[in-house]
């Protein structure tokens, strides 16, 4: 079931305040060779991953894509810690380390992440 609430706070959030001249998805687009439109949309998936976070009492795991928009919003701390506020608890990014031990915890994240999109947003996008 979504909590709409929280949901309506994610997609109102704005990443690109306060305004500059290299705000945050500018700086997105420009490290990533990505177009706006593709940009924009790896933001939205951001937000919708963010929310699975937020909801979520077990780990959840991230696309390529998601977490090349989530590195980027870690160097913005500001933002981050008030993104954070509105889904109501600090979401910790925790590496892979790629050992045979953590390969299994991130193979059922990933697999956990897919259903809990699939229940709350539909499927998930080939691209991101």
């Amino acid at each position: 079931m979504m909590n709409k609430d929280i949901w309506g706070k994610i997609e109102k959030f704005d990443f690109d305040l306060p305004r500059s001249e290299y705000d945050f998805t500018l700086r997105l687009a420009d490290e990533n060779y990505w177009n706006q439109n593709f940009t924009k949309q790896a933001i939205l998936e951001y937000k919708k991953f963010m929310y699975l976070a937020a909801v979520s009492d077990k780990m959840v795991s991230p696309s390529e894509i998601v977490d090349t928009v989530w590195h980027q919003h870690l160097i913005f701390t500001q933002s981050y810690s008030d993104f954070c506020k509105i889904l109501g608890k600090q979401i910790q990014h925790i590496p892979s380390t790629h050992n045979k031990k953590d390969f299994q915890k991130f193979k059922l994240a990933k697999e956990r992440t897919k259903k809990l999109y699939e229940t709350h947003f539909g499927n998930q996008p080939e691209n991101i």
